[in-house]
């Protein structure tokens, strides 16, 4: 860095003895330094903050004083500054918007691509000040051209969103010279599963990773899903080999010639989301996608593992703003034909002083964890913020997305890692009916054919509290009354299937459902559960029904009678359209946030304020008719 800065300097020297501005030496410095490798991306992470902070503003507060918008005092003056803006946008407009036209662009998009090219404030600056500086332009012209620059640089912004609103943002169907694009409705979505038993289970996944904190959940998920027979024996054959200089020959086993079979399992798409920030070194990033993608530590990683486990990994990578993570998701599932998604959240343990130094969280803090703690009180800003936009990002995948979803909510390690299990999985469902709990139902059905897990599945009727004489747990409860006060009253207004702007994040969206819709759903759920439970034959599943007023904290005791010796992996699913029972009211002797509510569903909020262990895996089935919903 050092040396680049040099020879910038040194160049910029040079250039102004020999007569040339000294601005052109460092943009032959520029041109000097080598941009494989990414190198040019490192130089300008490290100077991109000096340049934005120091030099920047000085260059822009040289060309104010330099400006003197007062000798703009009579009508010709203001005739040829009106006059210079529109030629000056008719040219640059008409410049780009043909290029683009005649690349294959339609002529909306074309015209966005002239406007865009019409801000050029920065770079025409540079050039006035060039021009001022060497006598050629007076500062009353200086003066016109500096009006010009910034108004044209600020109206690009209202008229590229006028010409290009977001309904005509469609998605390309391909990269490169076919520039063919097909909007959203021409593309044929899967039908909504509904939820329904699949006995040959998922193929296809679709793995997010936006973090490092997504790689045990994805690690942990698939290599349960993959399940691999017996080894094939394959005879070696012996050879004779004749050594010179040996007395006599020796047999070598030689194998066959063929490649082993693939072992038939998944596939996984696995997609590295990078956020694109303003930042110049982020945009720089951005075109250099197949160089980010083979260097990129958390996809080598994933694809090591892969490996190992005979798991057939494509990776890509897409670099786009927070905004856009939830819609490039869905366009890649919809593109590979995804079945389902699967995406990481790994919530914090501590919080971060002003120092920047980590300390452990305060009790309150430790009996309240929340993934989504930005959505109720913490005492850092910064986290917050971070956990209430991933928050966000949940929500709009689950609004949209077109294929079955799993949300992999990883707590770390709790405690001493459990050894001597020989890596066995044990899998709790508590079932209470609809298409998620269905679609969580049979993805244990295919997680346990690996002969590692079983699982206990337990069927969850709700009843009134005189019908059944039940052992109800003591009451979970906050440290904090105040904390718990301020809960409840965030309950109050949680109406779990509309529309909330609580903290500024949507919630997802449903139709009401008829009579009709509801028996079908039940009928189903009877169904798939005496199929499970008595035609498959699974050895490994035992299958329970309970009866209880209060099924949540229910459903912490069993959990808990499972044993601390046993490798817990806890699914729900996310039960926000046809559920059968709604928690809202038993959620908020919890303590648990509203809006985590939300997000995860009840019985995932529910299970992750407890102190039971292990993972919790949130599943939510297909929903075709979403999007149309919400239009």
């Amino acid at each position: 860095m050092t040396a680049t800065i040099l020879l910038v300097f040194g160049s910029a020297f040079f250039t102004d003895i020999i007569g040339v501005h000294a601005i052109f030496g460092g943009f032959l410095a520029g041109l000097a330094i080598p941009h494989e490798g990414g190198l040019a991306i490192a130089l300008t992470e490290k100077l991109e903050d000096m340049v934005s902070i120091i030099f920047l503003p000085l260059y822009f507060t040289l060309s104010g004083l330099s400006t003197n918008l007062g000798l703009l005092d009579n009508g010709i003056t203001w005739g040829y500054t009106i006059l210079i803006c529109v030629t000056a946008y008719i040219g640059k407009f008409f410049g780009g918007a043909l290029a683009a036209r005649f690349a294959g662009f339609t002529t909306r998009e074309s015209a966005t691509i002239g406007t865009l090219m019409s801000c050029k404030g920065l770079v025409e600056l540079i050039v006035l000040n060039v021009g001022l500086s060497a006598g050629i332009l007076s500062t009353r012209v200086f003066s016109m051209f500096v009006l010009e620059a910034l108004v044209l640089t600020f109206a690009t912004t209202p008229v590229t969103l006028w010409l290009y609103p977001l309904k005509y943002r469609v998605r390309a169907s391909a990269v490169g010279g076919n520039f063919g694009h097909a909007s959203d409705d021409e593309i044929a979505h899967r039908p909504s599963s509904d939820g329904i038993l699949d006995l040959a289970g998922k193929k296809k996944f679709l793995f997010v990773f936006d973090r490092f904190e997504s790689l045990p959940g994805a690690m942990l998920l698939s290599r349960l899903l993959q399940v691999q027979g017996p080894a094939p024996v394959t005879e070696a054959e012996e050879t004779k080999v004749e050594v010179p200089g040996s007395p006599g020959s020796s047999q070598i086993p030689q194998l066959p010639d063929e490649e082993p079979p693939v072992p038939q399992g998944i596939t996984i798409d696995a997609l590295r989301l990078l956020e694109l920030t303003e930042r110049t070194s982020a945009i720089m990033r951005s075109s250099e996608i197949d160089q980010l993608l083979t260097r990129d530590p958390l996809l080598t990683v994933f694809r090591t593992f892969a490996e190992l486990e005979d798991i057939p990994v494509a990776s890509s990578l897409s670099v786009v703003s927070h905004e856009g993570f939830a819609t490039s998701v869905i366009e890649h599932s919809i593109k590979n034909t995804d079945e389902m998604v699967v995406v990481s959240w790994t919530p914090g343990t501590s919080q971060t002083t002003t120092h920047g130094q980590s300390v452990a969280p305060t009790p309150a803090a430790q009996s309240v964890p929340n993934p989504f703690d930005a959505l109720f009180k913490t005492t850092n800003a910064t986290e917050s913020t971070s956990s209430g936009i991933y928050s966000h990002f949940l929500r709009g995948l689950f609004a949209k997305s077109s294929a079955d979803v799993a949300l992999f909510i990883d707590r770390g390690p709790c405690g001493q890692s459990l050894g001597g299990t020989g890596g066995a999985q044990h899998i709790f469902l508590p079932f209470f009916g609809g298409p998620d709990d269905r679609l969580a139902l049979s993805f244990v059905v295919q997680l346990c054919k690996h002969p590692l897990v079983s699982a206990t599945v337990v069927r969850v009727r709700k009843t009134e509290p005189e019908d059944v004489d039940v052992a109800i747990p003591e009451t979970a409860h906050l440290a904090n009354a105040g904390q718990a006060e301020a809960v409840a009253a965030a309950m109050k207004a949680n109406n779990m299937t509309i529309h909330s702007t609580t903290g500024g994040f949507p919630d997802t969206v449903y139709a009401a459902a008829d009579t009709q819709t509801r028996l079908a759903s039940d009928t189903l759920d009877d169904i798939i559960w005496t199929r499970c439970n008595s035609e498959l034959g699974l050895n490994n599943i035992t299958f329970k029904t309970i009866s209880t007023p209060t099924p949540l904290r229910s459903i912490v005791s069993l959990i808990q009678t499972l044993g601390s010796k046993r490798r817990l992996i806890l699914i729900v699913g996310r039960g926000k359209r046809l559920a059968v029972e709604s928690h809202k009211d038993e959620l908020k002797e919890f303590g648990a946030s509203a809006e985590m509510g939300k997000t995860s569903g009840d019985v995932a909020a529910a299970l992750f304020v407890s102190n039971v262990k292990g993972p919790i895996v949130v599943l939510q089935a297909a929903y075709a008719s979403r999007r149309e919903e919400q239009d």
